[in-house]
């Protein structure tokens, strides 16, 4: 019952194959880095595409060290992913990136965050034990751009962290944890729904939103054509790190 574990870092992405039982490793796993683009002095983000493309060559690479070890080391029978977050991935009806990702501590988003210090700051502490800044809170960002693009919201049908993007994207459904939903600055900590006061208060639509699930659980089966991308078998299942 192998395992393939694929963790993408604002910077790198890394996987590995392991026997999550034992603990048994195979292999040395492979480590790939993500070059963040710096469309301005303090703007940095990640196209989403860039940030698919290295992880799933960092995952065929890990499974076919793997292989080297014997038949057995490479029989993944599940995937399980982490990502940083924030994180946001804005996509279309059609699944399409309408922005790239910006990553925490973006500066292109510090204006928002005074704004919402100003305006809501003592509440939104006291609801999520954090201030609301580019580093902790998704919608932060998402004010800023929605700012910047004031239309942007007519454009989005997905409103994501990473993992829920990668869960849609592997196996159809959108899913995120409930530590990552925690980190969007919509959801409250350990709570399993959307909050629909700060879901209104950020102008992001409910419809938009992932199914919240605790961490490791079982998104869903894994698509043929995503499976031919991970260098893995169809059908095997996808599961969401806290």
């Amino acid at each position: 019952m192998n395992q393939l574990v694929i963790q993408l870092h604002t910077a790198a992405v890394a996987a590995l194959v392991w026997e999550p039982t034992t603990g048994q490793r195979f292999g040395t796993g492979t480590v790939a880095p993500l070059v963040a683009d710096r469309p301005t002095c303090r703007g940095m983000e990640l196209p989403v595409e860039r940030v698919w493309l290295t992880a799933t060559r960092v995952a065929r690479q890990a499974v076919r060290r793997a292989s080297i070890i014997g038949p057995a080391a490479a029989d993944v029978t599940t995937v399980l992913v982490h990502a940083f977050r924030p994180g946001l991935v804005l996509l279309d009806r059609v699944h399409r990136p309408l922005l790239p990702i910006w990553l925490p501590g973006d500066g292109r988003a510090r204006p928002a965050a005074r704004q919402v210090q100003a305006h809501v700051g003592a509440e939104f502490e006291a609801a999520f034990g954090y201030r609301p800044t580019p580093d902790n809170a998704a919608a932060v960002h998402w004010r800023q751009q929605l700012t910047l693009e004031p239309y942007l919201s007519h454009r989005v049908r997905f409103w994501l962290d990473v993992t829920a993007w990668i869960a849609l994207r592997a196996t159809g459904r959108a899913v995120c944890t409930t530590a990552a939903a925690s980190t969007t600055g919509l959801c409250l900590p350990g709570q399993s729904v959307w909050s629909p006061r700060w879901c209104d208060y950020f102008d992001v639509e409910l419809r938009w939103l992932p199914s919240i699930v605790p961490p490791g659980t079982t998104v869903g089966n894994i698509a043929a054509a995503v499976a031919h991308e991970l260098g893995v078998p169809a059908g095997i299942p996808l599961l969401l790190g806290d």
